[in-house]
């Protein structure tokens, strides 16, 4: 195929635009329903890691003669991250005030309509467009390459992919 300054020009301007979708897709806002599910499972993730400690404290304690004391030092074990310790408590006493205290916090990373992407979707979305990113590399290197031979004074972008560059016969 014989390329034209234009296709190359326009093929620059279809890279730029699918660079530009793709960025769209990284930076999007979490839906409602992906904050949700994710601060459910941290808050269950804080209930397991108590439940650990618990069925040491129960090990120790055969009988179940625990004092409150002895719980909450099980729950605040040496082997937990200090940071985490209250959030742990707060997961055993209330784990429903826990939850919705998090998603009130994070109403704010919460968007609705185009500017929000499923997470689930994101990488098949990403695959497409870097699919497609990668076949206009190749088509412009090959416009480059046709142009040169003849005779055409084109530059690379400075961001040029090397394999696709080198890859090119």
């Amino acid at each position: 195929m014989a390329y034209t300054l234009q296709s190359l020009a326009d093929t620059r301007a279809k890279i730029q635009e699918t660079d530009s979708r793709i960025a769209e897709i990284e930076s999007a806002g979490l839906t409602s329903d992906d904050v949700q599910n994710r601060v459910k499972a941290f808050v269950a993730t804080l209930q397991a890691r108590f439940d650990e400690s618990f069925v040491g404290l129960a090990i120790t304690h055969p009988q179940g003669q625990f004092s409150t004391a002895d719980i909450l030092a099980a729950a605040t074990g040496e082997e937990m991250n200090g940071a985490d310790k209250p959030l742990i408590i707060s997961a055993w006493l209330d784990p429903a005030a826990l939850e919705s205290r998090l998603l009130q916090a994070t109403a704010p990373y919460i968007q609705s309509g185009k500017a929000a992407i499923p997470l689930e979707k994101r990488p098949a979305l990403l695959k497409k467009l870097d699919e497609e990113r990668h076949q206009l590399l190749v088509k412009e290197e090959d416009a480059i390459t046709d142009l040169l031979a003849n005779g055409h004074e084109v530059f690379r972008r400075a961001n040029a992919d090397p394999l696709v560059v080198l890859a090119t016969d």
